[in-house]
């Protein structure tokens, strides 16, 4: 795992996506070159039913991109030897032609504005209240949480002590809401994590990829899913990073920050022409 944090998005979205793009070349260059001694080439990059990239070439090579504002993200992954047919859901659903080898697939994301109508669409009763606290039940009025103003306050006529209890209940709101946040980001990005390793994309019913999160004394967790793959997750300076591959044991993920300075060079050089 690669990832690679840059310059926040300052200009039209098509060119901020074209300079991510030249950043997660350099790093499957990078990943390309330290783990089978090739060089990445576009030219040899080929896309399945849903739109997944897959490598043509001849090595057997999987790999797979994520960006978001300030960071992109590449997962790497291969063998040496010959490829051998994985019998997952993945096979043959987006990815490789015939369905031969393993897949890999990553998303990162960093914890936004959700609205329960979301949250009702993508996530499971035990995803839900994992997000929004045991006490949740269905049917509950519709929120949006993160967005300021949401609790309807206006001009403020009250007593001192009254504003000090507002304030309190303020004070729990916006906690409730950033871990709502954070716990939806942390699930979306497991979720994204596996259709993109199937290749299916939106294509497959997000609820039906359904997780069960604990986290450890250490600060990682034991990520379960009803759907086949190993998941691993971390959250790096804010952003969530979800990886999942249908390899047949679960193997170890490195994670490796990289630098590209002269990239962000060029790039801040074309913001100020």
């Amino acid at each position: 795992m690669y990832y690679t944090f840059c310059p926040r998005k300052q200009e039209a979205l098509g060119a901020y996506l074209q300079y991510q793009r030249k950043i997660a070349d350099e790093i499957l260059n990078y990943g390309f070159k330290k783990l089978f001694k090739i060089e990445f080439n576009r030219d040899k990059v080929r896309t399945g039913k849903h739109g997944k990239p897959y490598w043509d070439g001849r090595e057997n090579v999987w790999f797979n991109v994520s960006n978001t504002d300030g960071l992109v993200v590449c997962a790497v992954a291969g063998s040496r030897g010959k490829a051998a047919k994985v019998e997952t859901a993945a096979e043959g659903s987006g990815g490789a032609p015939g369905g031969l080898g393993n897949e890999i697939g990553v998303d990162t994301e960093q914890p936004r504005s959700v609205r329960m109508s979301l949250l009702h669409r993508c996530c499971s009763l035990k995803e839900m209240r994992y997000i929004l606290g045991e006490e949740y039940s269905p049917g509950g009025k519709e929120f949006c949480f993160g967005e300021s103003g949401a609790d309807g306050f206006g001009v403020d006529i009250c007593s001192g002590t009254e504003r000090k209890a507002r304030s309190r209940k303020e004070t729990r709101e916006e906690i409730r809401n950033i871990q709502v946040q954070d716990r939806f980001a942390q699930i979306w990005t497991l979720k994204e994590s596996y259709i993109k390793m199937t290749g299916e994309g939106m294509s497959f019913p997000l609820k039906e990829a359904a997780f069960s999160i604990e986290e450890k004394v250490n600060g990682e967790f034991n990520i379960s899913c009803i759907q086949p793959g190993f998941f691993a997750q971390r959250k790096i300076e804010g952003y969530w990073i979800a990886v999942c591959n249908n390899f047949k044991e679960e193997s170890k993920i490195d994670w490796q920050e990289l630098k590209f300075p002269r990239i962000y060079g060029k790039f801040r050089h074309s913001l100020r022409q």
